[in-house]
């Protein structure tokens, strides 16, 4: 069986939102667990994501945390990632942050990171340009992906058979 990967899972939060995370967050969840792997950013899976970190970095409430603790958080854990799956269909700078800084943190001495970037087809057109154009040429740890309810499981499985 192959070693258990560290999966860090990027998606808006506090920006637009999409719809789309009733079936992308179980589709991803599900097969993280049945490849029995890790998802070290747990709480993007929650409702109120903001209030389930802060507990994690034992705040009592979302409103004491702060945005360098949000901030050194997503950085710890993309740095400890292997694999990360983010999904940018809704507007959202922080996702864009995470994709590049992952796309790059082996140049800080970092373990590489294998980057499957998913926008939903019906919000193609408002999906960011700037990773939509990211071919795998020029980019070579990354993949992007447009998807839809019927073909995301294929596209994650193909994923993790080709990196995990």
């Amino acid at each position: 069986m192959p070693k258990a990967k560290k999966i860090y899972v990027a998606r808006a939060i506090r920006g637009e939102k999409s719809d789309l995370v009733e079936f992308f967050i179980p589709c991803v969840s599900l097969l993280v667990r049945e490849h029995n792997h890790q998802i070290i950013n747990p709480h993007v899976f929650e409702n109120n994501p903001i209030e389930v970190l802060a507990r994690t970095v034992f705040k009592k409430t979302a409103a004491e945390l702060t945005a360098e603790e949000i901030q050194n958080f997503d950085i710890q854990r993309l740095n400890e990632s292997e694999i990360v799956i983010a999904e940018f269909s809704g507007a959202s700078t922080g996702v864009g942050r995470e994709i590049e800084y992952a796309r790059t943190k082996h140049s800080f001495g970092n373990p590489a990171a294998n980057i499957l970037c998913l926008h939903h087809k019906h919000y193609e057109s408002s999906a960011s340009p700037m990773i939509r154009g990211m071919s795998h040429r020029d980019y070579p740890n990354v993949f992007v992906h447009c998807y839809d309810k019927e073909n995301l499981r294929k596209i994650l499985i193909e994923f993790f058979a080709r990196f995990i």
